[in-house]
């Protein structure tokens, strides 16, 4: 097996709303995901840390290109966004590089996470107490195997489903019996889930109520 070289990847914690963030409670997880998946084996070893008292991280990485987030073990909070020297690269990820640049990552935590709940009737319209919910982005581009713009969540004791930090944007939604987690983050699945879905806009920090139908699987 092929060592990579292990590179420094350095920066910070920054909180949307820096009253609230007192109340976080220590420890603070930084972790970093290759953006192929094929490459997850290459994390043995390094792609964690945790976060210092100042709010500063070191971590190793190996060389590649990354996904970096973050974990509050204090509830309700999740990653808002993450820069490096200023440049949005949430989604996109960072290119790490011996010799290269892997400072000034910056993570911004918020505890304003949008909120997506309801409950789940058959076509009797009883309320169901065992299903799948599923949302996914409308965008095809963002139906990658580790996308933030894809959740699932399964009722309570009451039947009634919460998925929690998905970013503003355009989503589908569908209830199911069962979902294969197999499939959950396979394109060809959600392309056969979506004509199917019910349609929902998602503002940043946004809570919606969407009560769905429960539907056959694709």
């Amino acid at each position: 097996m092929t060592v990579l070289p292990m590179i420094t990847a350095s920066g910070r914690v920054v909180f949307q709303d820096a009253a609230a963030a007192q109340s976080l409670k220590a420890p603070i997880r930084v972790n970093a995901s290759p953006m192929n998946p094929d490459d997850q084996m290459m994390m043995m070893g390094g792609g964690n840390a945790t976060v210092k008292d100042d709010y500063t991280f070191e971590m190793k990485v190996p060389a590649g290109k990354l996904r970096i987030f973050a974990g509050a073990s204090t509830p309700g909070w999740t990653v808002h966004a993450v820069r490096q020297n200023g440049v949005d690269v949430t989604d996109s990820g960072i290119e790490f590089t011996p010799g290269g640049d892997a400072s000034g990552i910056e993570i911004e935590l918020t505890n304003h996470a949008s909120e997506v709940t309801g409950l789940v009737t058959n076509a009797r319209g009883e309320v169901m107490k065992d299903y799948t919910v599923v949302v996914f982005s409308q965008n095809r581009d963002e139906w990658t195997w580790n996308s933030r713009y894809r959740s699932q969540g399964r009722p309570d004791q009451d039947g009634r489903f919460k998925i929690r930090a998905l970013p503003a944007g355009q989503y589908y939604a569908i209830a199911l019996d069962a979902v294969d987690p197999n499939d959950s983050g396979d394109p060809e699945f959600l392309e056969r889930l979506r004509t199917k879905a019910t349609m929902l806009s998602l503002g940043d920090g946004e809570t919606k109520t969407l009560d769905l139908k429960l539907q056959s699987g694709p």
